[in-house]
């Protein structure tokens, strides 16, 4: 019934070393992390490789002059300093994560659990550094398994929600289309936001059930549009995986084909980090796609590469400004001046421009006056459900003035 801690070390991107340099590489780097790690633990500490990159190290209360974070300091200096093999030097780094009995953990399997949380904590956040495992860990790891739960048996019963947020023609002051937007609602009508379960379903693979999901309720949703002779045109989200598929163009054909739609009714939008995996590999999806009839956009313009060369090298139809320029053109001058210029850059690429985020009465005359074609944002409308979509803007006059 003493005091143990537990430091679980990882070597920081290995796999890509072992990977690039080849297994004989990787073991000499094995081996002296190892010679390392056992100088700055010292010889009173166990000591052990648990896994292909990870040690464990045991801090015992026999060891009561050593203390956790010293030796997981230790340690961190210890991988700093280059590795020389065959005339090459190789920088490193360690993730490190802690774990204490009895403080957070009752059992072996416990401490092990909770300083591989931690670890990949430390790693989360930078790298080179080491993490200890707490409550608001332990909580976040629980919401983490709850809301994995909730999201597999959403995608199991086809019971993820799809909102859509109207897209406003800013001349004819009337809807004209939508963006589809994804929401996760347990039975007890409970909602996860977006920037929890969708971050989740990318690092845990369920990213393309999810977005083929989304793009079939989508397509659904338009066919029952045209039934009522409204042709919306719908835009659909795509993540950087969906776009790494390189069948992801025939999924997209198949959902087209079994829904009935006319292609020319659906937007597919990508992010500019979208399109930077692998340049010919997305060029070539993207042209598949945009053979099928449907319109490309380049979503959150401006705020991450901002490479002028996607416009030309990749097959886009559409620019989406970011809501981070709307949202100060009003006040900031700058802000206002960017604007304007991705607004003249689209016009003369002929492209059509979208403003995201509209929310005062300015920034829609502004834009409509700059000669942004569409907007939409919570000033119009919010994101709403397909039946109040349905009951407000089927059949609709003009609502806006």
């Amino acid at each position: 019934k003493h005091s143990v801690a537990l430091l679980l070390i990882d070597i920081d991107n290995f796999k890509y070393l072992n990977d690039a340099l080849g297994h004989k590489v990787g073991d000499s780097i094995i081996l002296s992390v190892s010679k390392r790690l056992q100088h700055a633990c010292g010889s009173t500490v166990t000591l052990a490789r648990v896994g292909g990159d990870e040690f464990a190290c045991l801090l015992t209360h026999e060891d009561s002059g050593l203390s956790a974070d010293e030796v997981a300091m230790s340690c961190l200096q210890s991988a700093r300093e280059p590795i020389h093999i065959d005339g090459k030097h190789h920088q490193l780094s360690l993730s490190i994560g802690i774990s204490l009995f009895p403080q957070d953990a009752a059992s072996a399997e416990e401490m092990m659990r909770h300083s591989d949380t931690a670890m990949y904590r430390a790693k989360a956040t930078g790298k080179d550094k080491f993490s200890f495992f707490s409550k608001d860990l332990k909580l976040a790891m629980r919401k983490r398994v709850e809301t994995e739960i909730k999201l597999r048996t959403a995608l199991d019963n086809n019971s993820l929600t799809v909102f859509f947020q109207p897209k406003y023609d800013l001349n004819l002051n009337k809807v004209v289309g939508a963006e589809s937007l994804v929401r996760l609602i347990d039975e007890d009508g409970n909602i996860t936001p977006p920037d929890e379960f969708i971050p989740l379903s990318e690092e845990t693979g369920l990213i393309h059930r999810l977005g083929k999901q989304v793009l079939v309720k989508s397509c659904e949703f338009i066919a029952k549009c045209v039934e009522a002779n409204e042709p919306f045109k719908i835009a659909v989200n795509v993540s950087a995986q969906q776009i790494a598929n390189p069948y992801f163009a025939k999924e997209v054909e198949e959902v087209i084909v079994s829904t009935g739609i006319d292609p020319g009714l659906i937007e597919l939008e990508v992010t500019e980090s979208a399109l930077m995996a692998d340049f010919d590999q997305t060029r070539n999806v993207l042209l598949a796609l945009s053979s099928l009839g449907l319109s490309l956009a380049l979503d959150d313009f401006g705020t991450g590469y901002s490479s002028l060369s996607y416009l030309r090298q990749f097959p886009l139809n559409v620019l989406k400004i970011d809501r981070s320029f709307i949202k100060d053109m009003d006040t900031e001058p700058q802000a206002l001046d960017i604007v304007t210029a991705i607004v003249r850059l689209g016009s003369c690429l002929n492209m059509v421009l979208v403003a995201e985020g509209l929310e005062t009465e300015l920034q829609f005359h502004s834009l409509r006056q700059l000669g942004c074609e569409y907007g939409q944002g919570y000033y119009m409308c919010k994101p709403v459900s397909e039946d109040e979509f349905t009951e407000r803007f089927l059949n609709q006059a003009p609502i806006m003035t």
